[in-house]
């Protein structure tokens, strides 16, 4: 059975974790077997929020995805280990820790959407609005695809509301919401709350 492939369907990644575990038993030096365990354990832990036994899969993600990045492992996989890991500790509130892989994984790839927006997030959550502005507006400059335009400046007119008290500035991110999704009725709401 192929480790990837299960680890890649939501529907299989319970048995992902059990053919992968099976294949690093087999040779503990298979980090990609490993990676893709993480990543099944993340996908896991992504349904906590539904069934909170599969909060610790999260845990389990991280550890795999920090033994694959201690291998020193080429490139591509360090840095897709290094941004599931940060995805998973902003997901669990550890913000910090995502902030950290966040600035590594920036200075291992640049600026991606990915890592800025983990670093927009941390930033927020940590109460460092500035530079999760800062971040927010990079990504907003990089036209990346609807839904993540749509998070970043969801993410950007919050902190312009409630932290900053830029009220001018939270209704422009709004107008720019309303524009993109027209059918959510909230948006007209939170526009006429700010006008």
């Amino acid at each position: 059975e192929d480790c990837k492939a299960l680890a890649t369907n939501k529907s299989t990644a319970s048995e992902a974790i059990r053919v992968c575990t099976a294949q690093i038993e087999k040779n503990s030096a298979d980090t990609e077997s490993l990676f893709w365990r993480g990543f099944a354990y993340a996908r896991v832990g992504d349904t906590w929020a539904s069934d909170v036994r599969n909060y610790q899969a999260n845990f389990e993600a991280i550890a795999d995805f920090t033994r694959v990045l201690a291998s020193n492992p080429e490139e591509v996989l360090a840095v897709l280990a290094l941004g599931n890991r940060a995805v998973i500790h902003n997901r669990i509130r550890y913000f910090r820790e995502a902030l950290a892989d966040a600035n590594r994984l920036i200075q291992m790839e640049g600026e991606s959407v990915l890592a800025l927006m983990i670093r927009g997030e941390a930033n927020d959550a940590l109460g460092s609005y500035d530079e999760a502005i800062m971040d927010y507006n990079k990504i907003i400059q990089m036209n990346p695809r609807k839904d993540t335009l749509y998070r970043a400046l969801q993410n950007r007119s919050l902190i312009y509301e409630i932290a900053k008290k830029k009220f001018d500035f939270a209704l422009t991110d709004i107008e720019a919401l309303i524009s993109l999704e027209p059918s959510r009725p909230f948006l007209y709401e939170q526009k006429a709350k700010l006008l």
